[in-house]
């Protein structure tokens, strides 16, 4: 997998994972479309509280999410 390296750019990629738009992802979050579409733009990062939020409706590691630790989605899917 290639490595994510911005906190947008790996919310995307957990979304397209997913396979969730940014509506769906912010009705089962609980957390604005507008927040969400300018974290993937790379226009800010999201607090913690809200990361968490996120890395739960996507069913990933929130220390993925927030700093790119660990695995992240799909990471066992790849190494079969």
């Amino acid at each position: 997998m290639s490595e994510a390296r911005g906190f947008g750019e790996r919310l995307l990629l957990a979304q397209h994972r997913a396979g969730m738009n940014q509506r769906q992802l912010a009705e089962k979050s609980g957390v604005g479309v507008a927040t969400i579409r300018r974290a993937v733009a790379g226009q800010f990062t999201p607090r913690i509280e809200t990361t968490v939020k996120l890395a739960t409706a996507l069913g990933v590691d929130r220390k993925w999410l927030a700093f790119g630790d660990g695995d992240g989605p799909g990471a066992a899917d790849e190494s079969d």
